[in-house]
């Protein structure tokens, strides 16, 4: 009769098993990889910034070592004298790590086996974010914390909140990332139990006792050596299968286990019919910050372009009549370019003149407020979480017209380089016709979440209008 029993709850256990999995792989992997991403947005953050600020250094030897598989930095102790050097090293095999995780990285049940499982839970905690203080035992956090330190008493407020945010960020995601961690852990040693269960105990005629754990445990043990020798005998999980089938509580753990397995469901609210328009705002804003990196790429190859042409050859005179407006006359020239665009008006060609450097600095800008947008980092991100919807279309509509000139500007200095740089040179102009199309495609996508809005908005007052106000 006891078996019977036992076997029943197997398949009772192994139904829920499955209904778990299937939770985990339908929603909770979605969030993980999402968290993983975001953690590594907001390392980037710190870590692009200890680099500006010259506190650590590129590791030159990063690109050589290719990142095969997860692996946890170097952890021990090293001079003063080698921080910089060490700490330099290590950050960059951990953005290595993070860009594996988010790039190579298998989110599966299959390739999240325990071990990977205890090895991303410390990838999270390398540096303790939540413990960044200069007396940290961890030597790495305690060499984070003098960094930031450094820069959050630099005097240059907007380096101070991207670590800062970064910081919180890094925290917070840790934590959950942690959290989704241990369900999936959960996960496999329910599995390794069922297997036990199946193989073993449900095939032996043990009884109930006071004590099963110690009683049963050498005659499981042999059995499972017969039949399970080629996985690993896990004493702490196998006591718990005694205890929950043949213990005297074993009614209360079997239908706890039973509970704890069963997915968690979200509680969903009554809809209004109508749209939140603020969400349909944020997601336009959302999408137009995916332009964040075309930005980056463009100019960063435009910059290139733009030193090229400044440093190929040029006349003496006109070397002399840079060093004197500089030197003798103290008056700085910005390099302005004259580019042409086809006006969408009138379909004619037109000029306009670029001041370069100003220019290349509004879209690097541009670039870093998309990019905190997108990792949900700084004050701008935190003003629009909060922001009104009338707030966020101004955002939206804003932003939208200084893209549309960003890129008529790109595609224009594109054009200039590949003209004006001298024949022997323009085999090393870089060309950005592929960033482009992503920046005008980003664009495009974001204008018809911004047409979506004006539509649905139109439509609920036309609605209203007619007296339809449940909407």
């Amino acid at each position: 009769m006891i078996m019977d029993a036992t076997t029943e709850f197997s398949q009772q256990l192994a139904d829920a098993l499955l209904e778990y999995r299937e939770y985990l792989e339908g929603t909770e992997f979605t969030k993980l990889r999402e968290e993983f991403r975001m953690f590594y947005l907001a390392f980037e953050g710190i870590y692009k910034t200890l680099k500006k600020k010259g506190l650590i250094q590129d590791d030159p030897y990063r690109f050589e070592a290719k990142v095969a598989g997860l692996e946890l930095p170097d952890q021990s102790n090293f001079l003063e004298n080698e921080r910089d050097d060490k700490m330099s090293i290590r950050l960059s095999q951990f953005d290595a790590q993070l860009d594996y995780i988010n790039n190579y990285f298998q989110f599966s049940l299959d390739e999240l086996t325990l071990d990977r499982i205890k090895l991303l839970a410390k990838i999270t905690t390398y540096i303790r974010w939540n413990e960044l203080t200069e007396t940290n035992p961890s030597i790495n956090t305690r060499s984070m914390a003098q960094y930031l330190m450094k820069i959050k008493h630099g005097g240059e407020n907007l380096s101070a909140g991207i670590v800062k945010d970064s910081q919180d960020q890094l925290a917070k995601y840790g934590r959950s990332i942690r959290t989704r961690l241990k369900k999936i852990t959960r996960y496999h040693r329910e599995s390794y139990k069922l297997a036990i269960r199946q193989q073993i105990t449900d095939t032996l005629s043990l009884e109930p006792t006071g004590n099963p754990a110690e009683q049963y445990m050498p005659q499981v043990k042999r059995a499972f050596m017969a039949s399970m020798g080629d996985r690993p005998f896990y004493a702490e999980l196998i006591s718990e299968v005694l205890n929950e089938d043949f213990g005297p509580e074993r009614e209360e753990l079997q239908s706890a286990l039973l509970k704890d397995l069963r997915p968690e469901r979200e509680v969903k609210q009554k809809k209004k019919i109508g749209p939140s328009f603020e969400e349909m705002l944020l997601d336009a804003i959302r999408t137009m910050a995916q332009s964040s990196r075309a930005l980056e790429l463009c100019i960063t190859k435009l910059n290139e372009n733009h030193y090229l042409l400044e440093n190929q050859r040029i006349s003496l005179g006109t070397r002399l009549r840079r060093w004197f407006t500089h030197n003798v006359l103290k008056a700085h020239q910005e390099r302005t370019y004259e580019i042409e665009y086809m006006d969408p008006v009138t379909s004619t060609r037109r000029t306009e003149r670029v001041p370069y450097a100003a220019f290349s600095d509004m879209v690097l800008k541009k670039s870093k407020l998309y990019g905190g947008i997108l990792g949900k980092i700084g004050t701008v991100a935190t003003r629009l979480e909060r922001a009104g919807e009338e707030q966020l279309f101004q955002f939206l509509h804003k932003n939208l017209e200084e893209l549309q000139l960003i890129h008529r500007r790109l595609t224009g200095l594109d054009a200039f380089f590949k003209t004006e740089v001298s024949p022997d040179q323009r085999k090393q102009v870089r060309g950005i016709k592929n960033d482009l199309t992503t920046l005008k495609n980003t664009m495009v996508n974001a204008n018809q979440k911004k047409h979506d809005y004006v539509s649905k908005k139109e439509e609920i007052e036309q609605l209203k209008k007619l007296g339809i106000q449940d909407v």
